[in-house]
């Protein structure tokens, strides 16, 4: 056939091969990219999910808990610490938790907390926090850090309990002790307790010295 008009085909095949594998391409590369993407989001909505049921059961939970980022500063205290401290979650964020420590342990107690962050280390620590209607209460404060999946290192979670009527108790048997003490010493006599299920024995000073 003379004179016939070539096709688009026979004229520019290659281009067209060319063009159709680059459209290929992107389109495999843009799927990748999509499937990509749509992985963090899962990661984070899963993140998200786990995090709100560690919120409503620390929320539930009869002790006073918080939680770190890397940064040393709290970036979640549950409904317990909040209602004893009469202060917002705001306020409370970062490094303002710190401002109820009592000001004769707050550089002790923030050494410990410091070091044993650094050291990504488990830490203990006894305090004087100001409550809501300011009175100061013994709490010890517990610390450890925690991780991601991947072994990340993400903070540190932590509880807090009042102590503060059990040092009263420790405190008032020290000193029912003392004065029972002066009294035998006083009567010269020596007195001796023994706790037969713990196989224990106390004695006074008087009654070592009888002996």
């Amino acid at each position: 056939i003379q004179f016939r008009k070539p096709s688009v085909w026979s004229e520019y095949k290659f281009w067209v091969l060319g063009a159709t594998a680059i459209v290929v391409l992107q389109a495999a590369t843009i799927g990748g990219l999509l499937w990509q993407g749509s992985r963090p989001r899962r990661a984070r909505a899963q993140l998200s999910e786990s995090e709100e049921r560690f919120h409503s059961m620390a929320d539930k939970a009869p002790i006073m808990i918080w939680v770190t980022g890397f940064d040393k500063g709290c970036t979640y205290l549950n409904n317990v610490w909040l209602d004893f401290r009469g202060r917002t979650m705001e306020q409370e964020l970062g490094s303002g938790w710190a401002e109820g420590i009592h000001a004769e342990d707050q550089a002790r107690a923030l050494e410990v907390y410091s070091t044993a962050f650094d050291a990504r280390v488990s830490f203990s620590v006894e305090y004087r926090l100001r409550r809501h209607d300011g009175a100061y209460r013994w709490i010890v404060d517990q610390g450890t850090p925690r991780y991601d999946a991947n072994g990340i290192f993400l903070g540190y979670v932590g509880c807090c309990v009042d102590l503060t009527e059990r040092r009263q108790a420790e405190a008032e048997l020290r000193e029912g002790q003392e004065r029972m003490e002066l009294a035998a010493e006083a009567a010269h006599l020596g007195m001796w307790i023994w706790d037969v299920p713990a196989n224990r024995t106390w004695v006074s000073a008087k009654c070592r010295e009888m002996f």
